[in-house]
């Protein structure tokens, strides 16, 4: 009998094998050959299944492929950077900004200026670009140029705020948050959300203390705390 139970135990464990392996094929078969056709059906093979089964396994596996073939993608397009609409070489510039790389982002953002210099939303991502690698004289370049190209680029004026208020520059910055608020909702295109609200009302709070406004900086404390229940 004990022999029949280790048969069977080493049966289901065989069997517990082969679908461990046939669950990893899709994932095996597209790192062999990280071809369009083998990453469709790793994305289609893994998506479908993950949405079923919730099992992370499968969302792990996912993840991979789709991570994978982000970072070949963007390689490529990095590569031939020169030969990419404006539109395109900003959604690259854009995903090399989210993903921490900056100065890589820089010099596509470059490459836009160039070519689109009136186009004031890659001017602002590279004052952001800059902002993040604490050059703060070319993020306000970049910042100042995006206003100027489109007066009422609400995000702009909140990013060149900090960028002043980073440089103990309190006048300046509260001087430009007070365009911010003018134009508030009043942008052409729609806002994006680089600040959060709150964001936005403790920004101002520490430029209203580094510029001594003792009663409004008061004040402006007070309205956070009963608007956030702080």
């Amino acid at each position: 009998m004990k022999k029949v139970c280790v048969v069977v135990l080493l049966v289901l464990s065989i069997i517990s094998l082969f679908a461990e392996i046939d669950e990893r094929k899709p994932l095996m078969d597209y790192y062999k050959d990280q071809n369009l056709n083998n990453f469709l059906k790793a994305v289609s093979y893994y998506g479908v299944k993950s949405e079923l089964s919730k099992d992370l396994a499968d969302e792990a596996n996912l993840m991979s492929v789709v991570y994978a073939q982000l970072h070949k993608s963007l390689n490529k397009m990095v590569e031939n950077a020169d030969s990419l609409a404006p539109g395109q070489a900003f959604q690259t510039a854009n995903i090399l900004l989210e993903m921490g790389q900056y100065q890589q982002a820089i010099k596509i953002y470059n490459k836009i200026n160039d070519k689109t210099p009136n186009w004031s939303c890659p001017w602002r991502h590279k004052g952001e670009a800059y902002l993040k690698v604490q050059d703060y004289i070319n993020s306000e370049k970049a910042l100042l140029k995006a206003i100027e190209t489109r007066k009422e680029h609400y995000d702009a004026y909140l990013m060149l705020a900090e960028v002043y208020l980073k440089q103990d520059k309190f006048k300046d910055a509260y001087n430009t948050m007070q365009d911010a608020f003018k134009y508030k909702g009043k942008d052409i295109e729609e806002e994006e959300e680089v600040y959060s609200r709150k964001d936005v009302d403790l920004m101002y709070l520490e430029i209203l203390k580094g510029a001594k406004m003792k009663k409004e900086a008061t004040e402006w404390e007070k309205q956070i705390k009963q608007k956030y229940k702080m």
